[in-house]
């Protein structure tokens, strides 16, 4: 197992963030915290002798912004806006509700820690910077800004945004108190640089 840091092998494989970590990341990433972010993923990123890339263990895909724009607007041309829409929200929606879940569990956080460290370590993997606007666990209320997203629609390419607007949605719903029955609906709005989404109980 090759790994691409500098710290040693316990603290590359001991799994998600410490909770001082997390205070250190804070819930919003600001600038000048998101290197030492950033070094933190880049010295926990292993390859194995397959040539899987594993983030503390989590398989991962580095590919290029361009790779994953392109899979946007082929889905959308050929399947269509409809399914295109199904099929990014949907993805946003479990890949948010499934870290947010994992990383409650394995770290033994607040369900407020666990959607506030998901949206801090979007903010260093590429995405762009997620702010969070206002957050009320217990009323499943959540709005969020995305500045600098890597998805803006550009000429034939179209925006990615619905896998964010799903991701909320998902982040929400991984709150304990959030209960099956209770729907929840979403709103966003595209900016010049990202886009902003509001997360309400039905």
């Amino acid at each position: 197992m090759r790994t691409f840091g500098t710290l040693d092998a316990q603290r590359r494989n001991r799994g998600p963030c410490s909770r001082l970590e997390f205070e250190i990341y804070g819930a919003i990433v600001e600038p000048d915290k998101q290197a030492v972010a950033f070094e933190e993923i880049r010295s926990c990123l292993e390859i194995n002798d397959a040539g899987r890339v594993l983030l503390k263990g989590q398989e991962m895909l580095l590919l290029p912004r361009h790779f994953f724009r392109y899979i946007l607007r082929e889905v959308y041309l050929r399947a269509g806006e409809r399914v295109f829409e199904e099929i990014f929200y949907k993805a946003g929606f479990d890949g948010a509700f499934t870290f947010c879940t994992r990383y409650r569990e394995i770290n033994e956080c607040s369900p407020r820690e666990a959607v506030e460290f998901y949206l801090a370590e979007m903010s260093v993997r590429g995405w762009g910077a997620f702010d969070i606007v206002r957050f009320v666990p217990a009323a499943g209320v959540l709005d969020v800004v995305l500045k600098g997203s890597a998805l803006v629609p550009d000429g034939d390419l179209p925006s990615g945004h619905l896998t964010w607007k799903g991701a909320m949605v998902g982040a929400v719903r991984s709150l304990p108190n959030i209960t099956e029955g209770m729907a929840l609906v979403a709103t966003m709005e595209e900016t010049a640089d990202g886009c902003k989404i509001a997360v309400r109980p039905e």
